[in-house]
């Protein structure tokens, strides 16, 4: 009989430079590296990776529904059981290039399908199938086949957690279906089969090519979306599957634009016309309301997504009724300088100004700014009414911007306050800091994805003019200020005017209205003050590890407050790290 014993210990850390994980995986991968292959040789042993994801999804007929997170986690192990993991990219490469620049209502769909082999239960309790080498930790075989009866994942999910509306574009594409040569022969037009929730049943896809479907469901909520392999001959019987979920907002998607305004600099232009006039596009704009949209940290918000959530739902939209045409701005890069998307949109109110004076027959402008996008057109604005703009547009009118109402909509015309603590979680969850505590290490690829996009955004050049604090400029003693880029920015504003003078300005701010300051939520009756917990949690990482009980390898303790730094207690970002010195994870491997 042949015992296979291993010491862990645990230690009790501020900062490791490695992560676990990754050390156990590759500790299996060596353990398992000289072992004889299977008679029917597949790149996929289950026992060459440590297990976090349920075992039930590794099988081709898993009735577990799961979601992005599980099935990236899954996905991660897969990748961990090959013995050549180039067959797949990485998680965050797969997730990357699946969901990136996407609107959000698009939805892609991932599918893993590959055979795997599973050790024979008494494979590493006995002395039947292998040698132990104690130096190397190396497994050698012994000539009998340990490999259990091949086995098959199909494991597949939406990879998103939910949809903003009621109208959804899935993906079926190429990039997304990953299977192995013994696999491939299901991967036919009529056997590849998706449901979408919808009440239509399963519909056929060739996985070999891109497909677009445009899904609207009737009620909000889950929606359970299901991926098959169905027999060629008898579509009514199912040889794999998988069933994934999705959450779906019950807002309607808004309409498409009337038309698109070509050749503008720095945005792309969306025309809604009076609900009175004919959808083609005319040569008189009588009334113009533009719509400036606010910064877009995943840049993936088209012209629909704005309509849908700022015009469509409230009574700004109801102005089409009165003959006002909309114009709403998405801008092509939101992160660059809000100058720089300022004399984007001076360009615009320029060609329109011209194309209106010379109908003579028009109402001057309205200016609607959200957010960022209230910055953009003050600034421009401003500009317009300068001698600079008088002298390199040439100007000879004297309407200058020809706009009569601005409004912006929460604004920070004074400054954005993105608490400090949360600008450091951002940067700790991709980013190795000086310690090496990167949060990268015990989330997933999704929120990793998204705490990338987060930090894009705080190191644009839009957010660091915004900021009023700013996480990475520090005093000498430990007190943050604004980014060098918000002192330049906010001396340009000065020097054409800061705010302008020749239309009537409106700001709403959806904010307290009584002066007071943020309030508590657990305790309303309370104001926040610096250093007010925003975050407190613990957790863990349990893995198994070839059948054993689940060990916790590695765990944080994170709190988050407010202000501060992260390196100084108790304000900011604090994470106690505890797990396996990977170096004796497997100390001793004893066959007897």
């Amino acid at each position: 009989m042949a015992l296979v014993c291993f010491v862990v210990s645990f230690s009790t850390v501020r900062a490791q430079n490695s992560n676990p994980l990754d050390d156990v995986n590759a500790q299996l991968r060596t353990m398992f590296s000289a072992i004889n292959p299977a008679p029917e040789p597949r790149n996929f042993l289950y026992e060459r990776a440590a297990h976090r994801a349920d075992s039930a999804f590794f099988a081709k007929i898993c009735t577990v529904v799961t979601d992005v997170n599980n099935f990236m986690i899954t996905y991660e192990e897969v990748r961990d059981m090959a013995e050549d993991q180039s067959v797949m990219p990485t998680s965050d490469s797969f997730y990357a290039g699946a969901i990136d620049n996407l609107p959000t209502q698009t939805v892609p769909i991932g599918l893993v399908d590959y055979d795997f082999y599973y050790l024979k239960d008494d494979a590493l309790s006995s002395n039947m199938y292998f040698e132990f080498d104690s130096t190397t930790n190396i497994l050698k075989s012994k000539g009998l086949n340990p490999y259990d009866t091949l086995r098959n994942i199909f494991a597949g999910s939406v990879l998103r957690f939910d949809a903003p509306n009621n109208v959804i574009n899935f993906v079926i594409s190429p990039q997304n279906i990953l299977y192995d040569i013994y696999n491939e022969p299901y991967y036919t037009e009529r056997q590849f089969r998706i449901d979408f929730g919808d009440g239509k049943g399963f519909i056929a896809f060739d996985p070999k090519a891109p497909h677009e479907r445009v899904v609207t469901y009737a009620t909000e909520g889950e929606k359970i979306i299901t991926v098959a392999i169905v027999d060629i001959d008898n579509p009514k019987k199912v040889i794999k599957t998988s069933v994934s979920r999705i959450l779906v907002a019950g807002v309607a998607l808004g309409t498409q634009h009337d038309g698109a305004l070509e050749g503008v600099e720095g945005f792309d232009v969306a025309i809604y016309y009076p609900c009175e006039q004919s959808k083609t596009p005319n040569d008189d704009f009588k009334k113009v309301a533009i719509y400036v949209e606010g910064i877009d940290i995943q840049e993936n918000r088209n012209t629909v997504d704005i309509h849908t959530y700022m015009l469509k739902n409230s009574r700004l939209d109801e102005l089409r009724n009165s003959g006002y045409t909309f114009l709403v701005l998405s801008y092509k890069n939101s992160r660059k300088s809000i100058i720089e998307n300022g004399m984007h949109l001076v360009d615009l109110l320029h060609r329109l100004k011209l194309e209106a004076i010379a109908k003579q027959n028009h109402e001057q402008f309205v200016v609607i700014g959200e957010s960022m996008g209230g910055l953009v057109s003050r600034y421009a604005l401003c500009y317009m009414e300068s001698e600079a703009y008088r002298e390199g547009y040439r100007v000879q009118d004297n309407r200058m911007h020809n706009t009569r109402l601005l409004i912006t909509i929460d604004s920070p015309h004074q400054g954005a306050n993105v608490p400090l603590g949360l600008q450091a979680l951002y940067r700790f969850a991709t980013l190795e800091d000086v310690a090496g505590l990167g949060l990268s290490k015990i989330i997933h690829a999704p929120q990793r994805f998204l705490m990338a996009k987060m930090n894009q955004f705080l190191d644009c050049e839009s957010a660091k003019q915004m900021l009023m604090l700013y996480y990475q400029h520090s005093t000498l003693n430990g007190q943050y200020i604004q980014h060098q880029a918000r002192g330049i920015f906010l001396n340009n504003m000065a020097s054409i005017g800061k705010y302008p003078k020749f239309c009537k300005k409106v700001a709403l701010a959806n904010g307290s209205l009584d002066g007071e300051s943020q309030r508590r939520p657990y305790k309303p009756e309370n104001i926040r003050i610096p250093g007010d917990v925003l975050m407190d949690l613990e957790g863990g990482l349990a893995i198994r590890i070839l059948r054993f009980k689940p060990i916790t390898v590695y765990g944080a303790r994170i709190t988050l407050r407010t202000n501060g730094c992260a390196y100084k207690l108790p304000a900011g970002v604090y994470m106690i790290l505890f797990r396996t010195d990977a170096k004796t994870f497997i100390q001793r491997l004893i066959l007897r």
